[in-house]
């Protein structure tokens, strides 16, 4: 089973769109690889309210180091 890390636009998005479009891009991963992944949650409901894009930035690129396969959009 491979990391999987998914990265899409997120601006502007109610978090039920961007639920749909990672369960649509794990489906996708899982039928390119022919296997299951494991989700990396880079999905950040928690972040502070004061975040700025380079912490969104510094996060991801954390969780991404850590994934056997990227999915980009």
């Amino acid at each position: 089973m491979k990391k999987l890390f998914i990265s899409h636009p997120m601006c502007g998005k109610t978090n039920e769109e961007i639920e749909a479009i990672r369960a649509a891009a794990i489906e996708s991963a899982k039928e390119f690889l022919k296997e299951d992944v494991e989700v990396i949650d880079s999905f950040f409901k928690d972040a502070p309210v004061d975040a700025k894009p380079l912490w969104f930035l510094g996060k991801s690129l954390e969780l991404l180091s850590a994934a056997d396969v990227a999915y980009l959009r």
